[in-house]
């Protein structure tokens, strides 16, 4: 099923929903919705959801993207909230910011530093490093507990293990 600047219900897909927007399709995803934007894909992730945005692909069983540019939510039961060129691939993972990429299950990366500008950038992708973690990538850091806020907390590329 594809739209170009229309409303489409039903179509190929049984039960998908196109909503609008221009050069949206849905491939073979039984249940699935794209609201509108432009160039936005399912392929075979049955139940899967795309809110909006530009050219985001969304492969998985239950896999979501809410919007944003050149997401990807490749591992069932994934979400990429928004933000650009994050990568939700192991199965219940979580990407949002720039660049952020959760390859292994269950896991979520958070990546907020200064964004890539497109796919081929010699930036490194923040990566989940294991099954059940949560990774953050941040050209600086700042902590607020309560009223004290912690400012310039220089950790480079080491890992804390905070006991």
């Amino acid at each position: 099923m594809e739209n170009s600047l229309k409303a489409v219900g039903g179509g190929t897909s049984d039960y998908a929903f196109l909503g609008g927007g221009l050069e949206n399709t849905i491939f073979n995803g039984k249940g699935s919705v794209i609201g509108g934007g432009y160039m936005n894909v399912v392929n075979g992730g049955d139940m899967a959801t795309i809110g909006g945005g530009s050219q985001n692909d969304a492969t998985a069983t239950r896999s979501t993207i809410s919007g944003g540019h050149y997401n990807r939510a490749k591992g069932d039961y994934s979400t990429v909230p928004g933000g650009r060129f994050n990568k939700a691939n192991g199965k219940d993972s979580f990407a949002v910011g720039n660049s952020a990429q959760a390859d292994n299950d269950s896991a979520a990366v958070f990546s907020f530093r200064t964004p890539r500008t497109s796919t081929t950038d010699a930036d490194p992708m923040c990566e989940s490093v294991a099954e059940n973690t949560v990774t953050m990538c941040t050209d600086a850091v700042h902590f607020l507990t309560d009223t004290v806020l912690i400012r310039d907390v220089n950790v480079g590329q080491s890992i804390a293990d905070l006991e």
